[in-house]
């Protein structure tokens, strides 16, 4: 029986193109290894650095960044930066399990709600600064 599956997913692999549709995923049709599926991760790190390139450092809780932005402190800006590098590690790392990256996307989904709100709106007006307050 092994023999038959294995000379049909070999079979399978020449009619669709070097893919392993119908043989387990990625993986070798022999072996029955798989790849880990890094979707999820990539996703949550692509919407963090997005929400981080969005958000401003302010040392004067807001008051110097303009209306419309929001901002975190330079700590949090950097424990956030800290865990989207951590996750493109384990992102980028061959050897990693599926575990490993599950957890990984886990530990960026959680940091990104911590980071978002952390962020704080600015109250600064715009107007005020072109023309003075009245």
């Amino acid at each position: 029986m092994k023999k038959v599956v294995i000379v049909l997913c070999a079979l399978l692999v020449t009619l669709d193109g070097l893919s392993m549709t119908g043989c387990g995923g990625s993986g070798s049709p022999t072996t029955g290894h798989h790849e880990p599926d890094r979707t999820a991760l990539w996703a949550a790190i692509a919407e963090a650095q997005e929400i981080l390139d969005s958000t401003y450092v302010s040392e004067e809780y807001g008051e110097d960044i303009h209306e419309d932005r929001y901002w975190v402190s330079a700590g949090n800006w950097a424990n956030f930066e800290g865990e989207i590098s951590g996750a493109r590690r384990v992102y980028g790392n061959n050897a990693a399990t599926q575990a490993q990256i599950d957890d990984a996307h886990l530990d960026m989904r959680d940091a990104t709600t911590e980071f978002l709100s952390a962020r704080s709106p600015s109250e600064l007006d715009v107007n005020e600064i072109a023309w003075g307050a009245p």
